[in-house]
């Protein structure tokens, strides 16, 4: 199965989810790009507010050709209990190009569930599957369980 993993990351938290799927799934992988400064305490405060506002973020062109794969995996850190907007963005901007999707959240504390039903929404698909990681299961290793049932379900 060709499979594309594509993503927004704003602290390597979801990179490094990202990158750990493309070598156990041999997957291609693209970083979504946003030239919005989201460094410092200002970054973070305007992360949420696109979030809760559901703001499109200005992404760069993706240069991965969405119809060449068989499986589209798109990762979002949770911001404010929703997707980020950058995210949001391709969602939107994208959706008529998704073959099958799965989906992975990053948190320190809640809101995948929301943001995994407006990514199926958005993209006008059920996700194959789908995990939510948080921070202590991050920087414990605990990720890697979950990583093994989600691709597990995804058909791996």
């Amino acid at each position: 199965m060709k499979t594309l993993i594509i993503y927004f990351s704003r602290t390597g938290m979801t990179r490094k989810v990202a990158e750990n799927l493309k070598i156990k799934l041999n997957a291609d992988i693209e970083e979504i790009k946003d030239p919005t400064d989201r460094a410092g305490v200002m970054g973070y405060f305007r992360c949420g507010k696109e979030s809760m506002k559901k703001i499109l973020a200005p992404i760069e062109d993706i240069k991965s050709d969405l119809t060449a794969y068989d499986l589209v995996i798109i990762g979002t850190p949770i911001w404010g209990w929703n997707m980020s907007s950058p995210v949001r963005a391709f969602a939107t901007r994208y959706a008529d190009r998704l073959p099958r999707i799965a989906v992975f959240c990053t948190q320190g504390g809640s809101g995948s569930d929301k943001a995994i039903a407006e990514i199926e929404t958005l993209v006008g698909k059920k996700s194959l599957s789908s995990v939510a990681i948080n921070n202590k299961e991050m920087n414990t290793g605990q990720f890697e369980t979950k990583l093994e049932k989600f691709i597990k379900d995804i058909g791996y």
